[in-house]
This record gives C-alpha cells, sequence and structure tokens, in this order.
C-alpha cells in the first residue's frame, strides 16, 4: 500500500538573498538501464567522489573478494521493478526517479552511513538542502512485502517497519524519520511499504545530511531488511546572508504543552512555524506581540518548531504536544 503525503512546503525565508536550483542527477547517466557504483576510478580505496548541481556524494567500491559496492551512493537508471533478488541492487520501487525522471540515487547503508553534502556558489554563505525525493528500493521493497532467505516478510503481527533517518551535521544535531514501510498502525488499512516517491522537507538548517536505516527486523550482524534507499530531486537554496539562532539562545515553554507554546527570546520575531516529524509543514502564523503559539489541534505526538526574526535570523526546536 502506498503511503500518501500532502505537498510539503519548503522553509520560508524573508528578506534574504537566495537563489535556489534542484540537483536531478540526470547530468550523470544519459542511458537507461545504467548505474555508476564507484568501480571505473583508481587508485585504491576507490572512492569515487561525484558533483551533480553542487551536492556532493561519494561512491565506494571495494576491490576486495571479487570487488562489490561497499557504501555510500550509487547512480542509477535502471528500471528492473521484479527482480527481488540481490542481483537488482540498483532500481528504485517503481523503476524511474522522482517525477518520471530516468536518473535518481541509491543509498547504501552498509559499511557506513552515506553523505550528501553542498558546495557554495561564489559569494553564498550557505548552500542549504530544503528538500529531496525518497522511495524504497526493488529489493528492499519485495524483500519487505515477500520475505526472503535473510528477511522476514513485514506484517502488522510483529508490528514491522523501516524507518530512514536523516541527520543534519550542525550545531544542533537535528534529525527526523521518513518510514519506509510501516505496519504499526491497529488501523490496519493504514500500513504500507513505500513503492512511490514522495517529497520530504528539510526543516532544519543543512549543509550536509547523514542517513541510517533502521528496521524491526534484526539478526546478529543487524538488520536484515536490505539496507538500501533510493533520493532524487534535491532542491537546494543559496543564502548571502542568515544566521541561526543557537538553542541555548531561546526557549519554548511549557514543553510538553496542550495548547498554547510561548517562546523565550529577547529579539523581534515575525513568524511561527510548525512541521510534523517527517518534515511537512502544517502550522504557519506570523508573530504576535504575546510570543506565542496554539497547538491546540495538533494531534500528540512530537514536531518542529521554527521562528524567524525581524533580523533574518532563525530558530528551530523540537517540542512534544500532549
Amino acid at each position: 500500500m502506498k503511503k500518501t503525503l500532502l505537498p510539503l512546503i519548503a522553509l520560508i525565508c524573508l528578506n534574504v538573498s537566495a537563489q535556489k536550483t534542484t540537483a536531478t542527477f540526470e547530468d550523470l547517466l544519459a542511458q537507461k538501464d545504467t548505474f555508476l557504483n564507484g568501480i571505473t576510478t583508481a587508485p585504491i580505496p576507490r572512492v569515487f567522489k561525484i558533483d551533480s548541481n553542487r551536492v556532493v556524494f561519494n561512491a565506494d567500491f571495494d576491490t576486495s573478494d571479487g570487488g562489490y559496492w561497499r557504501g555510500g551512493f550509487a547512480v542509477s537508471s535502471m528500471t528492473d521493478t521484479m527482480d527481488a533478488s540481490f542481483a537488482n541492487l540498483y532500481s528504485s520501487a517503481n523503476g524511474k526517479g522522482a517525477n518520471n525522471s530516468q536518473v535518481y540515487l541509491v543509498g547504501n547503508d552498509g559499511d557506513k552511513n552515506p553523505v550528501l553534502e553542498t558546495l557554495p556558489t561564489v559569494g553564498s554563505t550557505m548552500a542549504s538542502i530544503l528538500s529531496l525525493y525518497v522511495s524504497n528500493t526493488t529489493y528492499a521493497y519485495h524483500a519487505m512485502k515477500e520475505g526472503n532467505r535473510f528477511s522476514t516478510k513485514f506484517s502488522s503481527r510483529n508490528k514491522d517497519s523501516f524507518v530512514l533517518w536523516i541527520f543534519a551535521e550542525n550545531a544542533n544535531n537535528d534529525s527526523m524519520r521518513v518510514d519506509l514501510a510501516d505496519f504499526t498502525h491497529s488501523d490496519t488499512t493504514k500500513n504500507f511499504i513505500l513503492d512511490s516517491w514522495v517529497k520530504v522537507s528539510i526543516p532544519f538548517p543543512a549543509t550536509r545530511l547523514r542517513f541510517k536505516l533502521v528496521s524491526s527486523d534484526n539478526g546478529s550482524f543487524g538488520i536484515n531488511t536490505p539496507a538500501f534507499f533510493a533520493i532524487d530531486n534535491i532542491e537546494l537554496e543559496y543564502r548571502t546572508s542568515i544566521e541561526y539562532i543557537p538553542n541555548s539562545s531561546f526557549s519554548l515553554y511549557p514543553n510538553p504543552a496542550n495548547n498554547i507554546i510561548s517562546i523565550d527570546y529577547t529579539g523581534e520575531i515575525i513568524q511561527f512555524l510548525v512541521y510534523d516529524i517527517n518534515g511537512k509543514l502544517i502550522l504557519q502564523k506570523k508573530a504576535s506581540q504575546t510570543k506565542s503559539i496554539d497547538v491546540s489541534k495538533l494531534d500528540r505526538g512530537v514536531y518542529l518548531f521554527e521562528m524567524i526574526t525581524s533580523d533574518n535570523k532563525r530558530g528551530v526546536q523540537r517540542f512534544i504536544k500532549e
């Protein structure tokens, strides 16, 4: 069952000189059913650093034991959605990229967590990642849907889940989760294994992202679910004048909260935004003189709060709605 998300809105930055661009990776492969995994690079350790529209990542190929893709990201235009075997590592679950494009990235969370980072343009002080598209791979999708010799078929009985955690290597060590499969709902109609692309907004400042997969199906050597995922269409924003406020300089109270959250900050705030844990913008309003926001209509759970100040600064913190 597909998981459906409402369109996600990128973070809004007021009165800041900015330019947006999207890394689609179409410049890296010209033909269908091909891939780049670092095998053609030299010398050893054969780490293939790839730059596509200012997004940089590694493809790490190990030449031992006949050679294998050890980690990082591979560039792919593979289209096979039926082969559920280990031989089909590089296909997305629907055999294409986001928005029906041809080329996308496949992440390998095997040897170590794969990392993406941005490069600033001339005159820019920050190249922040605003959003990206996420999907399963064919191999992981079928392993969860049907099971195989290494993995257990996902079920409601076992409350199975497959989660992609995204970590920002910034001052606040921000993180968020994206559910690639979720069988934890009491209402079984809500259970799903993702087989399409969903857009995920990144609700915190991020020039470098690290990805980690977590599964409910684990063994003595780690997770049994194939540790692969797909991403595409990374949206970037280059800014020339912005500053992020450390968490120690402002606070939210009460936290946890039932109805009203107040913000303790000495400067002038002009806008509040609230995101769910998957990065979807669900609440947005202009700041009032009381520096508070009504969260009474939100469901119980963990949320991300963002404020934008009159001097073009941003602050982001988590809060719990009870």
